[in-house]
């Protein structure tokens, strides 16, 4: 795309590329599904042009060049200020918030399931562009799925819990299956790193799911604030990706080694801390897989209250 300033639009009232940054690793943030044309303009004054290649796309890739950082032994990639949930899309502009961050790790999940992304991580190489892709377009529509859920009638709180979310999400994906979920009422520094490995182990051990080479997938759940966490079997390795804004940052995808995961837990908690000033003192954790046509689910739901409290 250049350097030149640009966003994709329905045809109508022209929205010009002062709208979005661009960036030279090329960029861009939502096609409208609309049946007319599809128009990309520039900044102001430039003329619009409709290129054969992206007519009738939903969406175009939003990959800015990423560079790893080592933050202890956790490998770090952080985005750009305009990638994340309160900015990409729509919200660049008028600067609207955003609470869609639970339906938007379902989304994130399905896409890694359904693609088959490998999050490789590598020290020496930009991180995935099929997973910031798919990144971007989770952000994009959970978004819109929270927006119409708002505008339906009041809700009780913006910030879904992970059945709301299914449900919110239900049609998208029918084969997703929560396997546990647990809250737990003590301070997240000292005790994420214990109950998360135990998760895993007990999942490892007990030789789930039934389908061969399926990732879990695991919602953390704290402060209001949901983000994923993913470990791939085959890599051995645990990703975090939060969409959430980070001050002079955008979203951010960390990634340890299984071996290394009480690292991730330590650097997540010091996270909250740094940009929140937050250290949760309840949070959940969801443990979910996808499941395959040839297995039956093995589980339901199942949630389990932890700590010297029984509510959340």
């Amino acid at each position: 795309m250049g350097n030149s300033s640009m966003i994709l639009c329905h045809q109508g009232p022209t929205i010009t590329g002062d709208a979005v940054r661009a960036r030279a690793a090329g960029d861009i943030v939502k096609s409208y599904k609309s049946t007319a044309p599809v128009m990309v303009c520039g900044g102001p004054g430039a003329s619009c042009m409709v290129p054969d290649l992206i007519m009738g796309a939903s969406y175009v890739n939003y990959v800015p060049n990423l560079k790893c950082s080592l933050e202890g032994g956790v490998k770090v990639w952080w985005f750009p200020a305009d990638f994340c949930q309160s900015r990409l899309g729509d919200r660049l502009i008028g600067g609207t918030g955003s609470n869609a961050c639970t339906i938007i790790t379902l989304l994130m999940a399905h896409k890694i399931h359904s693609l088959g992304i490998q999050i490789w991580g590598h020290e020496d190489q930009p991180l995935n562009r099929q997973l910031m892709s798919a990144f971007a377009e989770s952000i994009i529509d959970g978004n819109d799925i929270h927006e119409r859920l708002m505008a339906s009638g009041p809700m009780r709180n913006p910030n879904l819990t992970l059945p709301e979310a299914m449900e919110a999400c239900r049609g998208r994906f029918v084969n997703l299956v929560e396997w546990d979920s647990t809250v737990y009422h003590s301070k997240m520094r000292t005790t994420l790193f214990d109950n998360l490995h135990r998760g895993i182990m007990r999942w490892e051990l007990q030789g789930m799911p039934p389908t061969p080479g399926c990732d879990l997938y695991i919602v953390l759940i704290a402060d209001q604030r949901s983000v994923l966490l993913v470990f791939q079997r085959a890599l051995n390795r645990v990703t975090l990706i939060d969409s959430h804004s980070h001050l002079q940052h955008g979203a951010v995808v960390a990634q340890a080694g299984v071996s290394q995961l009480k690292e991730l837990c330590l650097w997540y908690d010091d996270m909250c801390w740094r940009f929140y000033e937050s250290r949760p003192c309840c949070y959940e954790l969801s443990y979910l897989y996808f499941q395959s046509p040839a297995f039956p689910s093995f589980n339901v739901r199942r949630l389990h209250y932890r700590g010297a409290n029984s509510r959340w």
